[in-house]
């Protein structure tokens, strides 16, 4: 099921519209490109089930495709464009070990990237057609235990991909073109000596200044109140900085940064209970490289975009305008395109609110001695 049904109507800037193909649906990733938007995800009867299928819809102001099923046993999916291609990565459950119980069949999964394209089609009731191109390419096996999260940035031509390993809580960052990619980095903690003190998931990247910087979700069951924990890398994700404690809630969900304009845009759950407030703000601080010093990083809230759940989000632009998704309260993808203008007068009314905070006048008395 695709909802709404009036999808065939033109889609056009600040609106919202839920996406479901099942009664399970989780994990989006959005990538823009030819005037449209793909959005993956993956959908089921319940997490981990056999039916659990990556599935594929592009959408843009003219209409939509059909909805393209991967097939049984994937999930996480992630899709990014390069050099005029694109590209889908996905997890396949392997079960190879203990899967009595079902989520741990994330612990087993291989990796696989594949090109595809968007074409026009015949069909009456769709306007365009998703067709997977070659064949899938291994990008690691089950003994790997490498999940994605965050779609990867691209600089000097080169495609940086943030990943994480399932088990021992650590992230991986490949680099690559097309579907070769080879592990270039590693962001974890060379302090601790309990690996679950600085457990790290879901890394997200964004490049700043010539610094490749990353957020990453605490999944430390020891955090107090779970905060993102902050890396940075000088040499193109080579090496990386020890990770950082912020003050930055992240208690059971990952965090997306995208770069929008000349800021650093993120969405992230600004709560300590866990998936509700899902909110867009602008990222600053972090490592400064000029200066050598890190200045701690900050977040200007600008708006809430689902006050009672949101989860696993995904940000992109658009052109001018910013696009995002994630899963909702009721396990349907919510996917959102914002105009530029529409995002400014956000900015300019949370600016307003915070400007308009003034501290009480102290109260004048007389001495009447």
């Amino acid at each position: 099921m695709l909802q709404p049904k009036t999808l065939n109507q033109p889609l056009g800037v600040n609106c919202s519209l839920d996406v479901a193909v099942s009664q399970f649906n989780h994990c989006s990733s959005v990538c823009t490109f030819n005037d449209g938007v793909m959005i993956t995800w993956y959908s089921g009867f319940g997490e981990c089930l056999d039916d659990q299928s990556v599935h594929c819809i592009f959408i843009d102001k003219y209409g939509m495709s059909g909805i393209l099923r991967l097939g049984d046993k994937t999930g996480n999916p992630i899709t990014w464009k390069h050099n005029g291609k694109t590209f889908l990565l996905w997890s396949y459950f392997e079960d190879t070990g203990d899967i009595s119980n079902p989520v741990n069949r994330w612990k087993y999964c291989s990796l696989w990237i594949q090109e595809y394209c968007v074409e026009l089609s015949s069909s009456v009731n769709n306007k365009y057609n998703i067709r997977l191109l070659g064949k899938p390419e291994l990008l690691s096996g089950p003994k790997e235990g490498l999940l994605a999260r965050c779609n990867p940035i691209v600089i000097d031509d080169e495609v940086i991909l943030p990943l994480y390993h399932e088990t021992e809580r650590y992230g991986v960052i490949m680099k690559g073109k097309g579907t070769s990619f080879k592990t270039t980095g590693k962001i974890q903690s060379s302090l601790c000596d309990n690996k679950y003190d600085a457990s790290l998931i879901q890394p997200t990247l964004w490049e700043r200044d010539g610094v490749i910087h990353s957020l990453s979700r605490d999944f430390s069951p020891h955090a107090a109140l779970n905060k993102a924990k902050y890396s940075y890398s000088e040499d193109s994700g080579e090496t990386w900085s020890d990770p950082l404690p912020t003050a930055i809630h992240n208690r059971n969900n990952s965090i997306h940064v995208v770069k929008y304009g000349s800021e650093d845009y993120v969405l992230w759950n600004d709560s300590p209970h866990g998936r509700d407030n899902l909110t867009l703000g602008i990222l600053s601080g972090g490592f400064d490289q000029q200066c050598n010093t890190y200045s701690g990083l900050e977040i200007e809230p600008i708006m809430v975009v689902d006050r009672v759940y949101g989860s696993y989000p995904s940000i992109a632009t658009h052109g001018d305008d910013l696009c995002f998704s994630y899963t909702t309260d009721r396990r349907t993808i919510s996917y959102n395109l914002w105009s530029k203008e529409y995002v400014e007068r956000q900015k300019q009314s949370a600016i307003g609110r915070r400007d308009s905070f003034r501290r009480p006048r102290s109260r004048r008395t007389t001495n009447n001695s």
